[in-house]
């Protein structure tokens, strides 16, 4: 669960290293791939940031991918994908998902 929604990416690109890597590993547990995308700041639209985290997400170790699955799916239940593709498909969608949320619409929130 993300502890931050709706941050927009213009703060996303300007949070310190350290707080990115936070916001990004509760998109994906794995380290390496947050200080990747993190580092990678600043992104120019949303769809650079979430291109750069799927290629990143598709260097990652098969082993990797086996760990980040299994920290992801084990608090809702989910059953073990058997093929690593199935597995990397799945978190693929999930990061997708939770970076969507962290950023917010694309327009952002209306000021009141």
């Amino acid at each position: 669960m993300l502890t931050r929604k709706g941050i927009g990416l213009e703060a996303f690109n300007t949070l310190s290293m350290r707080k990115a890597e936070y916001l990004l590993y509760q998109c994906c547990s794995s380290v390496t791939w947050c200080h990747s995308v993190a580092l990678q700041r600043p992104y120019t639209d949303r769809d650079d940031l979430l291109d750069y985290a799927e290629n990143e997400l598709s260097a990652m170790s098969d082993q990797d991918v086996d760990r980040v699955f299994t920290e992801n799916t084990r608090s809702r239940g989910a059953t073990v994908q058997p093929h690593v593709l199935a597995r990397r498909a799945e978190i693929a969608l999930m990061n997708r998902r939770r970076i969507e949320a962290l950023l917010g619409p694309v327009d952002g929130y209306p000021i009141w």
